[in-house]
């Protein structure tokens, strides 16, 4: 049997579904978003560990601007201002986890993305 993969899309959406609630915005930097991730692979290898990033100027990872730009475009992250901060994740994701992603992940892969969750909102949290 292979291994599930855990896609950064739905990495994302448990992070934001952990944050406590009324708390929906975060600072978003790009090259200290995907120094994060690099940085936590060590941490979560059930969740990250299988995630590639190119390491020239700062680590980055193409699956996680994808993974980025498809919640930007469905509506359930966005951003404004002039320096399009700071970033604000629509309420639904946490309906969106609960219901379509949590039930496909372990005991274990949910209590990374929390963990991830809190580290991510001790960074990013505005």
């Amino acid at each position: 049997m292979s291994k599930k993969y855990i896609f950064f899309d739905d990495i994302l959406i448990g992070i934001f579904s952990y944050f406590k609630k009324g708390k929906n915005q975060f600072i978003h930097d790009g090259e200290d978003f995907h120094t994060f991730f690099y940085e936590q692979r060590e941490n979560y290898p059930v969740l990250l560990g299988d995630k590639a990033f190119r390491t020239r100027m700062f680590p980055r990872s193409q699956e996680l601007d994808q993974a980025y730009n498809n919640l930007m475009h469905s509506g359930l992250l966005y951003s404004w201002g002039i320096d399009f901060n700071p970033h604000e994740f629509s309420p639904k994701c946490r309906k969106y986890f609960n219901e379509r992603i949590k039930p496909e992940l372990t005991e274990k892969e949910i209590e990374g993305i929390l963990k991830l969750s809190e580290e991510f909102q001790k960074r990013f949290m505005k």
